[in-house]
């Protein structure tokens, strides 16, 4: 079971604005632990129209955020170094620029 540990924040690491939220999970037997990931979020909403009661109802506007990418731990908690947050978001953009290269069709 994902439990959301707190609200939508957002972080600008080298000039890229990203939000984030940290979610706890339960993990182990029969979810006896709980461990931290979180995830980012293209900080910019894409804003759907849809009933309000699936079918029928008034429409309404909803904001979706897109999610990037998820790093395994709470980037929040003092047990991580600023230096392993700092790889472990260098990695992921890396990842996400390197996906956008591909999708223009530069492969090398």
């Amino acid at each position: 079971m994902i439990k959301t540990k707190s609200s939508m924040e957002t972080i600008n690491y080298k000039g890229t604005l990203l939000a984030f939220k940290v979610e706890a999970y339960d993990c182990g037997d029969y979810g006896a632990f709980v461990d931290y990931r979180t995830v980012f979020y293209n900080p910019i909403p894409k804003v759907e129209e849809r009933k309000k009661y699936f079918l029928f109802g008034k429409k309404i506007e909803v904001k979706k955020f897109e999610e990037l990418f998820t790093i395994g731990f709470n980037i929040m908690s003092k047990d991580y170094t600023k230096q392993e947050v700092r790889e472990a978001l260098d990695k992921q953009l890396a990842l996400l620029e390197r996906k956008k290269d591909i999708n223009e069709g530069r492969i090398v």
